[in-house]
């Protein structure tokens, strides 16, 4: 864990910064939306689809790369996780990892969704859609680079991102900049804020067509309370997306033990939960969120391995053995 020294000064740093970017995402806003995000909008791991979702004030791990690139400066470890599922018959895959680089933290994660046996429709004499007999697939690949420091006792992060898709013979990519900030005033209270595709390139399909789509501009506002110390958290985030409705998440978790955590959260009403066991640098996440009228049910699985943990502290302590005893 790394030093902190939260101020007044840097919760109105926090509070500055969230408004000049909502500002300018509202002056930047399209309406237009590529479809790789309905891919973005299923989340990464297990810890955090178990809280419903609320994670911009309380991401662990490698996850925190998708839900705010800010929280990767908490740790000093070097950590590897990947994640498997199947949503809706579609296949979804991470592998990432967090670490330092010549004194700084950065992190890379890729997330890959696959989709096959697609049965092509067309409409039929009375324009009505029938199976033409044939099938496609549609897959989609996200990779992050992220950055994080503290500043002022203000955490900051940015995601790099690259994002493609494929549906037949069309394929289609583009760039876009994520932004990431974190803070926690008290000691029982943290604060995120995530803003995604701040910044973005056009997403061009290579298609006959040659459509251009708009990646969309999409906040995240919340806060988590620690009434009883680390061991109890309570999430609540806000979701805005130009040109949509406001989203509300919500969740928490309960540490049994240090080995041991139960979750609970709701995404937008639908409920989920999930328990996460650690075993030394192991860690084994599950979460089973319930479906709706579109989507069915979704189980989730999740695997980090931490290496070189608390190592900040493994020079002083190799300093004070005797020379016969370093290794």
């Amino acid at each position: 864990m790394r030093n902190k020294k939260w101020t007044v000064n840097s919760i109105k740093l926090f509070l500055i910064v969230i408004n000049c970017v909502l500002l300018a995402a509202m002056l930047s806003a399209t309406a237009a939306r590529a479809d790789i995000n309905a891919v973005m909008n299923n989340g990464v791991g297990a810890r955090g689809p178990a809280m419903g979702f609320a994670q911009v004030s309380n991401s662990t791990g490698v996850d925190s790369i998708f839900w705010n690139p800010a929280a990767i400066i908490e740790d000093d470890d070097l950590e590897i996780s990947t994640h498997s599922s199947d949503i809706f018959g579609t296949s979804y895959k991470t592998i990432g990892g967090i670490f330092d680089l010549f004194g700084e933290r950065w992190g890379l994660l890729v997330l890959r969704a696959d989709q096959g046996n697609i049965l092509e429709t067309a409409l039929d004499p009375n324009g009505r859609p029938a199976a033409t007999g044939n099938a496609f697939n549609y897959n989609a690949t996200a990779v992050f680079l992220s950055y994080a420091r503290r500043t002022a006792g203000l955490d900051w992060g940015l995601n790099l991102k690259y994002l493609a898709e494929g549906l037949q013979d069309a394929s289609a990519a583009g760039l876009a900049l994520d932004l990431g900030l974190r803070a926690e005033p008290t000691p029982k209270l943290a604060l995120g804020f995530k803003l995604e595709n701040l910044v973005s390139s056009p997403y061009k399909w290579n298609s006959a067509s040659g459509a251009m789509e708009n990646l969309p501009v999409k906040a995240r506002i919340g806060a988590t309370l620690f009434p009883a110390g680390e061991r109890f958290a309570l999430n609540c985030d806000l979701g805005i997306v130009s040109a949509g409705n406001p989203e509300i998440y919500t969740g928490g978790e309960y540490r049994i033990s240090q080995n041991l955590s139960l979750r609970l959260g709701s995404s937008c009403g639908r409920l989920s939960g999930g328990v996460g066991i650690k075993y030394k640098g192991l860690t084994a996440d599950y979460s089973y969120g319930r479906g709706n009228d579109f989507l069915e049910d979704a189980q989730r699985i999740s695997l980090s391995f931490t290496f070189w943990e608390n190592r900040s502290y493994a020079a002083p302590i190799l300093s004070m053995k005797p020379d016969h005893l370093k290794t």
